[in-house]
């Protein structure tokens, strides 16, 4: 008889510890379950605000439309200027002659754009730009349509830092080489 107690106690000790477990593994997922929950959550919210703030943004990209083509400035007959580059593997010197058309999203800018200025930080910088540049690179960017782009940065950057024209008075939205002449020196 004093084995079947001890049988009937160490079952009903072995019953009581798996009953423990199975309590702390529901704990368990039910604490990840509500970590998860509650993660997902903000995830939900940061992409509510998030959106309202992209749709701020859209609804600027779209005011920035091209209103009008500009020629940028210069003196030549074709409204073209010279630009020097660096020289290349080929160890040639050359410069090149550049026609820029520049699309503008505000007319007001025309008159800053369409100088004949060389002293002015926009001419300037540009030149400095194709001066960086050599020959097999400026062909590269032309012919992957990067160089319109990287130059619609630079024009924008300084309009706005070195001639401090606003955004909303403004921005070049696309530029276009209409003529790119090499010549080597």
């Amino acid at each position: 008889m004093a084995d079947e107690v001890a049988e009937v106690e160490e079952e009903s000790k072995s019953s009581g510890s798996s009953k423990i477990i199975i309590v702390l593994v529901l704990v368990v997922v039910g604490l990840v379950l509500l970590i998860v929950s509650m993660l997902t959550a903000k995830a939900v919210a940061n992409n509510i605000v998030n959106r309202k703030n992209q749709t701020k943004e859209v609804q600027f990209e779209e005011e920035k439309k091209t209103v009008k083509m500009v020629l940028i400035g210069s003196d030549a007959k074709d409204k073209s200027f010279m630009v020097y580059i660096k020289k290349g593997d080929d160890q040639s010197s050359y410069s090149a002659q550049i026609r820029l058309n520049v699309g503008i999203s505000n007319s007001a800018l025309e008159p800053t754009i369409s100088t004949v200025d060389f002293s002015a930080p926009l001419i300037d910088r540009i030149l400095a730009y194709f001066s960086e540049k050599t020959r097999s690179d400026i062909i590269y960017s032309f012919q992957r349509k990067l160089l319109g782009e990287e130059l619609k940065e630079i024009i924008n950057a300084i309009l706005e830092r070195d001639m401090d024209i606003k955004e909303e008075q403004g921005r070049v939205t696309e530029v276009h080489v209409t003529k790119l002449l090499f010549m080597s020196l």
